[in-house]
């Protein structure tokens, strides 16, 4: 017994570490607010992007409003997307919204779920300088 309650303390110590910090030592929220979220597949200004992959969570705001979300409805979108990429995701593109039906209706709403694709803005090859070769 004195085992299984040591091994549960050290698996929930384990679960309490911060997710989803950049390499750069930025938090879960810092990281959030930085993502540009778009239901178009391009970014304005960026024409290369690079598929990080597919992100979900509760959708922010709902028609520009900020939306009531059940307790334990988990991530954000915008902070999926942080946690499973870090400081590589710049945006997410191709963004649909859902709704999502919790277990126990009775006691919580139906809220927005939100999808889409997590992307990394590319550098223009075209505009970067050509690569100096060593000798």
């Amino acid at each position: 017994m004195r085992r299984v309650a040591v091994l549960a303390l050290m698996l929930a110590a384990a679960g309490c570490a911060p997710a989803g910090a950049g390499s750069s030592g930025e938090s879960l929220d810092s990281l959030a607010a930085r993502i540009f979220v778009t239901q178009r597949s391009t970014v304005p200004g960026y024409g290369h992007l690079v598929v990080l992959g597919d992100v979900n969570g509760y959708c922010d705001e709902v028609f520009g409003r900020k939306q009531r979300v059940p307790f334990g409805s988990g991530d954000s979108l915008t902070q999926a997307a942080a946690r499973m990429y870090g400081d590589r995701v710049n945006a997410i593109v191709d963004v649909a919204m859902y709704a999502a039906h919790p277990a126990n209706p009775l006691h919580q709403p139906t809220y927005a779920q939100c999808a889409g694709t997590a992307v990394s803005y590319a550098r223009d090859d075209s505009t970067d300088p050509a690569p100096v070769e060593a000798r």
